[in-house]
């Protein structure tokens, strides 16, 4: 048994399980691995001289506390069925960690799980609040229709994806957990094109006053009568009245859904908010887990940089070992720094791989994990010492897929 990254001659075998778990076309495949992967990205487990396990990893950006923090995005993880219940996905997912530690230096990990067990019982853990509000058209009608009514719609061109890029990272810049894309990512998500059977991608551009574009919607009708919005950027609550109208005039189709950010004030602002069904699809909601403990912490964009305290952690992460240890944080006015004690060190509190992750992307609360039972409290005033470090404005939503 071999880990490793997959070899140009070995493409035919990844896009033949590929194809022949997740059911795509293989045509789709083969554009990515000739317009946007490179082999150093495709991790493969190989027996016997067979690849009988293998995951694609991106390299990525996560927004936390205004700040893009480097992640390592995992997709495509498949074991050839004649080979599972071996193992061979978790050992997989180990050599990733790794990978990414030591050739991609990302402090954190995201995914969006076929498998939530398998991933779960592997660190990763739900980091993500979004919400899939569906309603018939007319319940988007906003209760004070936008005055601004300059909504330009088209199919999405690639020439769009400069500009969509700007208005999105300045979007995600104020808000919690939104992935940063790289060429793929915006590709498969404003243009669909990457699969023969993805569904054409719409967008709906508002003009402000002056000429200066401030809203888009991404859309598409993937099913008959039910059109499906993919993302949502506004500047101004009357920019985003303005695509609500858009929305309501579409009253050709049965039903619209579009998945939102936990901050979305979109039942305040429309005229029937009672008319929305709002759903979690765990499986379109992003999954998190730390890579590297020390870079990760002290990395983090504390958004208060004049707390000073320091602190010991007992971290448990039973897939990637470097983690694991009683860690001393000391934060300093602007910076903080982590240094791993000798083991028999007594920690200030316990907590797992995956408690650190929800913590870290502002999933879970510092007081609410402890009041859970996810951190063991060892010396009562750590608490609020480990709060000031994992502080967030908001709760995160990945608004994304990959």
């Amino acid at each position: 048994m071999r880990l490793r990254t997959i070899k140009p001659a070995e493409f035919d075998q990844y896009i033949a399980l590929s194809s022949l778990a997740f059911g795509v076309p293989k045509d789709g495949e083969q554009r990515l691995l000739k317009d946007y992967l490179l082999p150093e990205q495709i991790l493969v487990l190989e027996l016997g001289g067979k690849i009988v396990s293998q995951l694609l990893m991106h390299k990525l950006g996560v927004w936390i506390n205004r700040t893009p923090i480097p992640l390592g995005g995992i997709a495509g993880t498949v074991t050839d069925p004649e080979h599972r219940n071996n193992g061979y996905a978790t050992r997989l997912l180990q050599y990733a960690l790794a990978y990414m530690r030591e050739t991609a230096t990302c402090n954190i990990s995201a995914l969006y799980p076929a498998t939530y067990a398998l991933y779960r019982r592997n660190g990763w853990v739900m980091g993500d609040s979004g919400r899939t509000y569906t309603a018939n058209p007319s319940a988007y009608h906003p209760s004070n229709p936008s005055t601004l009514r300059n909504v330009e719609h088209r199919m999405t061109r690639l020439d769009d994806m400069r500009l969509l890029q700007s208005m999105r990272r300045r979007y995600a810049a104020s808000r919690q957990g939104y992935i940063d894309r790289d060429v793929l990512g915006w590709h498969a998500r404003a243009l669909g094109k990457i699969y023969s059977n993805s569904a054409d991608r719409w967008l709906a551009l508002h003009i402000a006053p002056g000429g200066r574009e401030d809203a888009y919607l991404l859309y598409g009708f993937s099913k008959p009568r039910h059109m499906e919005v993919y993302e949502i950027v506004y500047e101004s609550p009357t920019a985003l009245d303005a695509l609500l109208l858009f929305l309501a005039k579409h009253d050709t189709q049965e039903l619209i859904s579009v998945t939102l950010d936990p901050t979305n004030p979109l039942l305040n602002r429309v005229v029937n908010p009672a008319a929305f069904t709002i759903q979690r699809h765990l499986a379109h909601l992003a999954m998190f887990r730390i890579v590297d403990v020390p870079r990760a912490l002290c990395e983090y964009p504390r958004l208060n940089n004049e707390a000073v305290g320091r602190f010991t952690l007992q971290i448990v992460d039973q897939t990637a070992p470097w983690n694991t240890g009683c860690w001393s944080i000391q934060m300093e006015k602007g910076t903080a720094s982590c240094s791993r004690l000798q083991d028999g060190a007594l920690a200030d509190a316990t907590l797992d791989i995956a408690t650190l992750a929800q913590l870290y992307v502002g999933y879970q609360s510092v007081p609410k994990a402890a009041r859970e039972g996810l951190i063991r409290i060892h010396r009562p005033s750590v608490l609020s010492e480990i709060a000031c470090l994992f502080e967030s404005h908001t709760r995160p939503f990945s608004g994304d897929r990959f």
